[in-house]
């Protein structure tokens, strides 16, 4: 699919207008995903909503990336909102460029995340293991059975965000493109006359 082929977001929403909402829906998932992280960084004891194992609160390879990753997300959307707002064609490109970086971003966090989790396998079920039998022995199967669930909806996640950041990343390029070809024909027409 070609740039200059995408005339809305989503098929139903204008550019200028979709390029508005993907920038503040990527605000929104880094500084939630910025947050999370940092506040699993800076506290040993911070209560995850997901209930997990001790071995994602504990390991801070699991957040340290991330963070950094979800911060420079959030910078990069600011920027966005901003060259979509003040509608500068000269930022447009730029932000063009920074929507192609955040797909990226969410291609190396996720692929992270994923090898990480696989990587940790052993030590992520004996900490589940660990924590269940001090619970319910009778459910210590359940450790690696619900490892392989999450590890699957991990996976599925990560392609989902990544076909979407990627398209989103299109939108903001088709938006930059037709804003540019646009004032060209106004001044062109200016010049003219």
């Amino acid at each position: 699919m070609s740039i200059q082929h995408i005339n809305n977001c989503c098929g139903c929403v204008r550019l200028k207008a979709g390029v508005l909402i993907l920038s503040i829906l990527w605000l929104i998932e880094g500084l939630l995903y910025s947050v999370t992280s940092i506040l699993s960084l800076i506290s040993r004891d911070y209560i995850d909503f997901t209930d997990m194992p001790d071995s994602f609160h504990h390991n801070r390879s699991f957040f340290i990336l991330p963070a950094v990753v979800y911060v420079l997300i959030t910078i990069g959307a600011v920027f966005g909102l901003i060259a979509v707002t003040r509608v500068s064609i000269q930022w447009l490109p730029k932000y063009s460029k920074v929507a192609y970086g955040i797909a990226g971003a969410e291609v190396v966090v996720h692929v992270y995340l994923i090898i990480l989790t696989i990587v940790q396998k052993t030590s992520i079920i004996e900490e589940c293991e660990n924590y269940i039998k001090a619970t319910n022995p009778q459910f210590g199967y359940a450790c690696n059975q619900g490892y392989n669930y999450g590890l699957t909806f991990s996976i599925a996640y990560a392609v989902v965000v990544i076909l979407l950041s990627m398209y989103f990343a299109l939108v903001v390029s088709a938006y930059s493109y037709k804003a540019r070809e646009e004032t060209e024909v106004v001044e062109t027409k200016e010049q003219a006359e």
